[in-house]
């Protein structure tokens, strides 16, 4: 008897390929690969994923309008916004805007106060 075994191998926009009990995705080789934990796992709204075959689902940053995809909206006009492997980074604000990122997740551009421009 021949026994076959598949792979998933790539999960459309807006899903994280799972292939581990810690719901992250591996090379088939690694050690933490299971054959049961295989899955496309949906992204929230309020999520942006940018390779959903090797990247997870990650919040959306406060300065972002994500929708589970790699689609995203920048909120205040002139602001750079940066790929850094499975994130988005929050790199300049324009003219009157300074940067708010404690984590991935606040990062945006708020205003500054009257008279510290």
């Amino acid at each position: 008897v021949n026994k076959s075994t598949f792979t998933l191998s790539s999960c459309p926009a807006g899903y994280s390929l799972v292939n581990t009990l810690e719901g992250t995705s591996v090379d088939i080789a690694h050690n933490d690969f299971r054959l049961d934990a295989q899955d496309c796992k949906p992204c929230l709204k309020s999520e942006y994923i940018l390779n959903p075959n090797t990247d997870t689902c990650q919040k959306c940053p406060a300065g972002l309008k994500c929708d589970g995809t790699a689609w995203h909206e920048i909120k205040v006009e002139g602001s750079k916004w940066v790929r850094d492997c499975a994130v988005l980074r929050l790199q300049s604000c324009p003219l009157g805007y300074r940067k708010v990122n404690s984590s991935d997740a606040t990062q945006e551009c708020a205003l500054c106060l009257a008279g510290s421009e």
